[in-house]
């Protein structure tokens, strides 16, 4: 009996890197087929805030923490498309596959719950990242900026990545149709990208809403980015690297264990 066993026990401890390969690539073809949706039109959306931005303050020079305002801007817009573009995926790739019943296609495949974690959080961590590599290519020309940290970029992109595709599967696992899903990117993902520092300094605020926005993550995440792009940063880069870090180790793990469990999943 035990050595009947044996071979299937061990496969289960092992990573099936062909299901989640398999799986990786499902979800990255997903947004791949409308690419003018996902992948295009955050980096359109970003040309048009610098167009508006640049018109309003086309007579005069303004200058935020010693920097041109575009310049400012920038780190903000593509991390606001990285966030966006990352919880969308998996939000979306989650719910539609509930609502059209091939939610049984994951379930009776043989993947584990860390396979199926990994397979959908890397789908969405490809898009965010995706989305915001565009983002910088399209403003490349109309604004002026450099890589100086390019390790603080890239891990604050990836951290960003990781952690809203967590929270859009978080929403996905959660929701049972698309109004709910919209209604959390209207009312949270939305709001919180936009009151992260994105277009100011948040120190420019009144002392009680600086509390508030030093409680939203995004804006360590749009901090440290800028900072990569500019050496610019209003928090301890150090520190807010280690919380971001332990907060995208906590929920990822929190999105394995409602996988682990079924969380809305069986019926």
């Amino acid at each position: 009996m035990t050595n009947d066993l044996s071979p299937r026990l061990l496969y289960y401890r092992r990573l099936n890197l062909r299901g989640l390969w398999s799986l990786y690539q499902r979800e990255v073809r997903r947004f791949l087929v409308v690419w003018v949706q996902t992948v295009a039109t955050p980096a359109i959306t970003a040309l048009i805030f610098l167009a508006i931005f640049s018109l309003a303050f086309e007579r005069t020079e303004i200058r935020v923490s010693g920097l041109p305002f575009a310049t400012f801007i920038l780190p903000g817009l593509v991390m606001m498309s990285i966030i966006q573009g990352a919880f969308a995926n998996t939000s979306s790739s989650l719910l539609v596959s509930k609502l059209q019943g091939n939610i049984a296609d994951l379930l009776l495949a043989p993947l584990s719950a860390s396979e199926l974690t990994l397979g959908i959080v890397l789908g969405g961590v490809t898009r965010g990242l995706l989305v915001g590599f565009l983002v910088v290519l399209a403003l490349l020309p109309f604004v002026e900026f450099s890589f100086l940290h390019p390790f603080v970029i890239l891990y604050n992109a990836l951290c960003a990545a990781v952690l809203l595709s967590v929270f859009g599967a978080f929403v996905g696992l959660w929701a049972e149709k698309f109004e709910h899903v919209a209604a959390l990117t209207s009312f949270v993902v939305v709001p919180l990208s936009f009151l992260s520092g994105t277009f100011y300094r948040i120190d420019s605020l009144p002392e009680i809403f600086q509390m508030f926005a030093k409680l939203d993550p995004l804006f360590y995440l749009v901090d440290g980015l800028r900072y990569g792009f500019t050496g610019v940063a209003e928090s301890n880069i150090l520190v807010s690297s280690f919380i971001l870090f332990t907060t995208t180790a906590l929920c990822y793990f929190g999105l394995w264990r409602l996988f682990a469990i079924g969380y809305k999943l069986r019926k």
